[in-house]
């Protein structure tokens, strides 16, 4: 299986939200129990990504005094990160981790998203790539650990052929 083939099985499909959308109705979507493992939501105008809105921003924002008052009635835009990790389906693991680690800040609070010619696929999980890399960094220990045993046998079968 290649890496770009095991990043497209990462993929989350999620609903993305139009720039429009009320902020107090993006916090609804939250809510609803097929959101419940995104950190965020993508912000997308017909299938091109705008930004990402993240649970986190959405809390900061809502729970402020008078935060609902204030910003509830405002679109979306006015309040996400119009600057999301983008990372193209075709690319392989390792550099899809390296553009993760180079550009999402600590603590991870949003997911990034997954596209198609910039076009968006669906949503990427932080959690679910590391865990992918440690699956790959398993698998190469594993053909490192196989050749090194062929490499031994080969140079013990050398060993006897030259005594004989």
């Amino acid at each position: 299986m290649s890496e770009s083939t095991q990043l497209k099985q990462l993929m989350i499909a999620a609903q993305g939200i139009p720039p429009d959308v009320r902020v107090a109705d993006v916090a609804d979507l939250f809510m609803d129990e097929n959101n419940g493992k995104l950190l965020s939501l993508p912000v997308l105008d017909g299938d091109k990504p705008l930004g990402v809105i993240s649970r986190a921003r959405m809390q900061e924002v809502l729970f402020r005094q008078y935060g609902r008052e204030l910003f509830g009635k405002r679109p979306v835009t006015a309040i996400m990160n119009g600057t999301p990790v983008m990372i193209e389906a075709d690319i392989g693991l390792t550099e899809a981790s390296k553009t993760v680690t180079a550009r999402l800040q600590f603590p991870v609070t949003e997911d990034f998203i997954i596209t198609e010619e910039v076009k968006y696929l669906g949503m990427g999980a932080v959690m679910h790539l590391l865990h992918a890399m440690d699956e790959q960094l398993a698998a190469q220990a594993a053909e490192l650990t196989r050749a090194y045993q062929q490499l031994k046998a080969s140079q013990t079968q050398l060993i006897q052929s030259e005594k004989m």
